[in-house]
Order: C-alpha cells, then structure tokens, then sequence
C-alpha cells in the first residue's frame, strides 16, 4: 500500500507517495526486484527538479545540469537540492557544511552561474513545491501504467516496472512531462 505525505498543513506541498517496501531497501539492491518472476528496470527524471524549474521559464534545459567540471557531480546535486529547498542562503551554506564539511562558497557560486536563469528559486524553499508537482507526475504515469497492465512501483521521480514494460514506461513518462510542462524530459533507465 502506498500513502501521500503532505507538508506543512498544506494540500500544495510534499504529496509524494510513500510505503512500499522498495522504497526502503538500498539502491544498490532494486536492481534485483522481480514482478512476476520478471526482471525490472527502473527509470527515473533525470534532473528532475531543475528540469521542472527551467520548463516553468519556459528554457531547455542542457542535458546534464550538473555538469561542472570542477566539481564531483554528486556533490553538485547534492548541494543545488539544498540550494533549492532551503529557505534563504545562511540555511544553505550550514547544511551544505555539515553535509560534507568543505566551505560552500565556491559551489554556490558556480552553480548561482551555472543556472542563472532560475536563480530566483535558489534560497526559496521551492522544495515541496517542487515535490507536490512531481507528485502530480508521479500519480498521473502510475494511473496510465495500470491502464497498460503494468504492476509499477514509484521511487519519488522514478519508477521500476518489468523489464518488457520499458518502452511503455518511457513514452509515459515522456508524455505526462510534457502536457503539463511543454519541454521535453530526460530519462534515464538503471
């Protein structure tokens, strides 16, 4: 069974759906869930946040937004997550430090530049906003899939289905994205 997990007394923030078992399980592990004895494959938004804030200014967004070479790419998602959903810079810059104990000055900087176009949303708290439309894809991929037939189970902004539903999923997912947002979405199978 899965349960939706609002925030803050509000209809409009979180929403994502929680409870299933291969939430819980590491990551590493997913790759051997079965369906029906079936092998799956697991396919997620790559991006999925920043591609969600560059469609609502209207911009592509470059195939991979964490793409600064200067530094590790984990690092660069980790840290712009952070940027994004905390709610102004000093936030920011503390959890940035006690995630990974190194002066966030540089990152911060780099990816301010990096993603000038929505920089407005940096220090904002857009996370659970964020979350409540990513939400709104994910119950609306899940609802098509099971008009296919398919059994799906949603990890947040992916989603693992038999192995011989990839190409369902993909379109789905590719086409949910973009009726609502007019761009395109990456995707990424594991």
């Amino acid at each position: 069974e899965l349960h939706r997990v609002f925030n803050n007394s509000s209809w409009q923030e979180g929403g994502r759906f929680y409870g299933g078992w291969w939430q819980n399980i590491p990551r590493e592990f997913r790759k051997y869930i079965e369906i029906n004895r079936k092998h799956t494959v697991e396919v997620d938004y790559s991006g999925h946040h920043i591609r969600m804030l560059y469609a609502r200014a209207g911009i592509e967004l470059p195939e991979d937004p964490y793409d600064l070479e200067e530094f590790d790419r984990d690092f660069q998602k980790d840290a712009m997550l952070i940027i994004i959903n905390s709610e102004n810079r000093r936030k920011a810059v503390g959890a940035i430090i006690q995630k990974y104990r190194v002066s966030p000055k540089m990152i911060i900087e780099a990816l301010l530049e990096r993603h000038s176009p929505i920089k407005e949303h940096f220090f904002s708290g857009a996370g659970l906003g964020l979350m409540y439309e990513d939400s709104l894809i994910a119950e609306q991929v899940m609802l098509r899939m099971m008009k296919q037939g398919a059994t799906i189970l949603p990890v947040h902004d992916s989603f693992i289905v038999r192995s011989s539903y990839q190409r369902e999923l993909e379109a789905v997912m590719e086409e949910v994205f973009t009726d609502i947002y007019d761009n395109a979405a990456a995707l990424k199978a594991k």
